[in-house]
């Protein structure tokens, strides 16, 4: 669905809140590779989803903004 939405006609905040999923996701993978402990890596895995949360709220604000239902578009993308 990602890519499906970079390829729409969005304004620049669209791209660059999938960058900052992208960019989340790598940060968290590099953290989870060099965690020594179980508890460094459900840290990781709990900054993850509360910064993924953070950025979809904002992606979600952004597409009500210009008229999309993420609602439907998560659906149409499955």
């Amino acid at each position: 669905m990602l890519t499906q939405l970079k390829s729409c006609d969005f304004s620049d905040d669209y791209a660059s809140t999938i960058d900052q999923y992208d960019a989340l996701i790598e940060e968290a993978r590099k953290k989870l590779g060099t965690a020594a402990t179980e508890e460094k890596r459900i840290a990781a895995l709990r900054t993850l989803n509360y910064r993924l949360a953070n950025t979809a709220q904002y992606y979600e604000g952004l597409m009500f903004q210009h008229g999309y239902s993420t609602t439907n578009a998560a659906s149409e993308g499955s």
